[in-house]
């Protein structure tokens, strides 16, 4: 999807009743698909280093993980960016295939899964240090009563080359980012 960019802020109270500062990206109809589309700022999710390279990683994580939350069509999406601090990463970690599992761990011991909506493919930066990868995901109704009733743990990503678990450091990301949704 291409959307234009607008910044509007606005504040909503959370699930446990705390204000919440809501930052969108784009509030309004997306002329390229000709639909209402409100998407979210990306807000930082994990940071995740391997303990074999935590001695050579010192100054960075391995893979830092970033997501947002976009309303259009009466679905709901999740688009998580991850960048991964090497330019290994497409012969280590691979892609992501279209239909790819990605779980999502809640820290009252449920899961569900989401399906990659395209193949995501590696981009390596300019500075040709990282690899930048762009996953999306529809949250299904049920799922999103899941995690307005409880916060999130983990993220497990299916790679091409392997599955890998990332503790979440913002677990009230999809209360916050849902909460903003219905504003």
């Amino acid at each position: 999807m291409v959307f234009s960019f607008l910044l509007i802020g606005s504040f909503c109270l959370a699930q446990n009743g705390q204000q919440t500062h809501c930052k969108v990206k784009f509030d309004g109809v997306d002329s390229s698909i000709d639909q209402y589309v409100k998407e979210l700022e990306k807000e930082s999710l994990f940071i995740f280093t391997p303990d074999a390279f935590k001695s050579m990683l010192v100054d960075y994580p391995l893979v830092e993980g970033q997501a947002g939350l976009i309303s259009t069509g009466g679905y709901i999406y999740f688009e998580m960016s991850l960048k991964v601090n090497s330019s290994r990463a497409r012969k280590d970690y691979g892609y992501i295939e279209k239909g790819n599992l990605i779980k999502f761990f809640l820290m009252d011991g449920s899961s569900f899964y989401g399906n990659s909506i395209g193949n995501v493919m590696p981009k390596l930066s300019d500075d040709r240090k990282s690899t930048n990868y762009l996953v999306s995901c529809h949250i299904e109704k049920e799922e999103i009563k899941m995690l307005n009733k409880s916060y999130i743990d983990k993220i497990g990503v299916i790679w091409s080359k392997g599955y890998e678990e990332y503790e979440i450091y913002n677990p009230d990301f999809f209360v916050n980012q849902l909460s903003c949704l219905e504003k």
